[in-house]
């Protein structure tokens, strides 16, 4: 029979290989750990060949969400009214609501190629098809030569990113919480690369105002360009930089915040006294850290389509996605001169929520803020200092000059504060639910500005 200091170090060794997995879990694609556990159980079981359905991938896309299952008759009707030549704001509205049905099938796309693939590349890719809207949008309003639209929905979809998303994680997160803790180094990074971009439109917009340039859309168009290959050199190195050199820094454990109790309940006690039973029981059964480990594995869900059909789903996902877009794109004219909504309202904050991603919100009421941040702050990053860039070049390649770094004052001004006040309360590494009150108030001070000022002081373009 064991000794107590024998059971003893059997329950820490469990704890230590419980967290151990965890961390595999985070850090490891999927793959390799189910590999992994194939070989440990090759002597007890055979492998089994992995069967695909069609009901199988249906429930992985199109059923994976109440939210799809309701809406996605809006993207037949979104075709229908408009080759119905209903009004712009008919058309607007259907085409509108139909775009969030696609985006959530496209996230559970993405969830199944992070299955597939998992670790840095699988976090890259929940980021790059997390802006997959914002990136259509982009594509399509170029190409309709609504640049004014380009640069009010990036931007604007750069604030929901990380002021809205993030505050009302910072809510939902810290409410049962006293304080949510997170790698203030890792956040400091990411925004300062934020900042870099704010600085890069700052540029153009105060050499503008002081007329350097003087009315020579050319010189500035060249000086726009100059500095998106500069932007996007530094995106590749803020890459390799997360996912190559330092990456370690970014999936190491991350203190969690304990649940805030008012009082104990009745049978608190007992409850305590039970699962320490349970683990005394495992430990003196010869529950050993490979045991543990096999379990965190077996955790993993298992892809539920296969190659070719997550293939054809994404490949017919953007198309639809392509259509609704366009065709809420060329509605936007009319709605603006039909209703009281402005262009930059819509361009500032309708057409961007569209693109904001809800699982760092889920992540965050979950205590993962470190996978939380990762999402919405590099989804930014990749918006400002990727697809911007991408689409200066893009309208150097069309010779349009009107697709430049020069932004309105007014949104270059909310960006810059929202950067300001997001660096300024994550300094500490430390979060709380009245931190997410004061982002989300942001947010929407912003949302009424945009709202109440006129088209032709902020258009451009």
């Amino acid at each position: 029979m064991e000794t107590l200091g024998q059971v003893q170090r059997h329950v820490r060794f469990e704890e230590d290989d419980v967290s151990k997995a965890k961390v595999l879990s985070r850090t490891s694609p999927p793959g390799s750990i189910r590999r992994e556990n194939e070989k440990s159980t090759s002597g007890v079981q055979t492998k089994e060949k992995r069967k695909y359905t069609v009901w199988g991938g249906l429930r992985a896309t199109l059923f994976a969400s109440w939210i799809t299952v309701f809406l996605i008759l809006a993207v037949p009707a979104g075709f229908a009214v408009k080759y119905a030549d209903q009004s712009p704001v008919v058309t607007f509205a259907v085409n509108f609501v139909a775009i969030i049905p696609l985006s959530q099938v496209l996230d559970a796309v993405t969830e199944e190629l992070v299955i597939r693939r998992g670790g840095h590349e699988g976090m890259l890719i929940v980021i790059t098809f997390g802006n997959a809207v914002q990136l259509v949008i982009t594509i399509i309003a170029l190409i309709k030569n609504q640049t004014a639209i380009v640069r009010t929905s990036l931007i604007g979809a750069v604030i929901s990113n990380s002021v809205l998303m993030v505050g009302v994680g910072f809510f939902f997160g810290g409410i049962n919480r006293l304080e949510q803790n997170f790698n203030p180094s890792t956040v400091g990074n990411s925004l300062n690369e934020l900042a870099l971009s704010v600085a890069a439109l700052i540029l153009p917009t105060a050499m503008n105002t002081f007329r350097a340039f003087g009315n020579n859309a050319p010189l500035m168009a060249k000086f726009s360009r100059g500095e998106a290959i500069l932007l996007l050199l530094s995106y590749i190195c803020f890459c390799h930089y997360c996912y190559k050199t330092h990456s370690a820094m970014f999936t190491e454990p991350h203190q969690k915040a304990e649940l805030r109790r008012v009082k104990a309940h009745h049978g608190d006690a007992e409850k305590g006294i039970a699962q320490i039973g349970a683990r005394l029981a495992a430990s003196a059964g010869g529950a050993t850290g490979e045991n543990v480990l096999l379990r965190q594995a077996q955790e993993i869900p298992l892809p539920r389509m296969s190659q070719p059909a997550l293939a054809s789903a994404l490949i017919i996902v953007t198309v639809l996605l392509g259509f609704n877009t366009t065709f809420a794109v060329d509605s936007i004219d009319g709605l603006t001169q039909r209703t009281v909504l402005t262009q930059n309202f819509v361009g500032l904050v309708l057409l961007p929520l569209l693109g904001c991603n809800p699982h760092s919100i889920i992540l965050a009421a979950k205590d993962e803020m470190p996978t939380s941040f990762a999402i919405s702050i590099s989804s930014s990053i990749q918006l400002l200092l990727g697809i911007l860039p991408l689409a200066v070049i893009i309208g150097w390649i069309r010779h349009d000059d009107s697709m430049t770094l020069l932004f309105d004052g007014f949104q270059v001004v909310s960006l810059a504060v929202s950067i300001l006040v997001l660096k300024y309360m994550t300094d500490d590494g430390k979060s709380n639910w009245l931190d997410g009150v004061v982002l989300i108030a942001l947010y929407a001070i912003i949302a009424l500005n945009a709202w109440m000022t006129p088209d032709p002081v902020l258009g451009r373009g």
